[in-house]
């Protein structure tokens, strides 16, 4: 797993990205009102509908500050004004650029938990991510032998404490990530994705035991963006490059 200090750096002031590139960016959702403020104006109708459908003010600044950085790093990407994109949403709600802005070559997902926000992005690449705060789960074993594949419950049930409560969310992130770049959401059945929990390799395949044809299509990196937070990426395809960046200011 790449950890926080040694993968995670900020972003150079000019920011490419090719056919052989996977940039993640990660960043606080609690940004000082002046940022909040000009991330506001980035959105559009329909988004800043969404934001005031929040019921607290805290939730509402998060969804605009998360909506706010992708158009951001979209718009940086592709040279234009960010308030200017547009987005298309597939039947399972997830996002994607609009047939105007590069007819879907830019991949992104996005994922967010405990006041944070991680973007994956890449070009002419499936890809999905998701963030998971580590904190202790109550029904652990009967969500791991609802959810998992027998391998899975087998080498989390070896372990204990804190290391069973981190090897889950390993599971569980890769997991996610892998419905959200195939783009089956939570449809697919979870116990015949089969993630390593630490196959000493980045990155490693996934094992989807439905459809072997799969196991050489989907790269699963794990990384650890901060202190208690773990994040999978999953990518069509391998022979890429990872680049991992932190915002600590507006803008990239």
């Amino acid at each position: 797993m790449k950890a926080s200090d040694d993968w995670w750096s900020e972003p150079p002031a000019n920011v490419l990205l090719s056919e052989s590139d996977v940039h993640l960016w990660f960043s606080s959702l609690d940004l000082p009102l002046p940022s909040l403020q000009q991330l506001e104006l980035l959105l559009d109708g329909e988004e800043r509908e969404r934001a005031n459908g929040f019921c607290f003010e805290r939730e509402r600044a998060r969804f605009v500050v998360g909506h706010g950085l992708l158009r951001r790093i979209l718009g940086h990407y592709l040279g234009v004004e960010s308030s200017e994109l547009c987005f298309d949403y597939g039947s399972r709600g997830k996002p994607s650029l609009s047939e105007g802005f590069g007819g879907g070559r830019i991949q992104f997902n996005l994922a967010h938990s405990g006041g944070y926000v991680i973007y994956a992005v890449t070009l002419d690449r499936k890809i999905g991510v998701d963030l998971e705060r580590v904190v202790p789960v109550v029904e652990l074993k009967q969500i791991a032998n609802r959810f998992f594949s027998d391998r899975e419950k087998t080498a989390l049930h070896a372990l204990t404490g804190n290391e069973q409560h981190e090897a889950f969310f390993k599971i569980w992130t890769a997991k996610e990530a892998y419905v959200k770049a195939c783009g089956e959401g939570l449809a697919h059945p979870l116990n015949q994705i089969d993630a390593p929990i630490d196959s000493g390799e980045s990155p490693c395949s996934l094992r989807v035991t439905c459809d072997m044809r799969e196991d050489s299509r989907w790269s699963l990196e794990q990384v650890r963006p901060a202190s208690g937070f773990i994040a999978a990426v999953v990518v069509e395809g391998c022979n890429y490059h990872l680049a991992c960046w932190r915002l600590r200011e507006l803008g990239c």
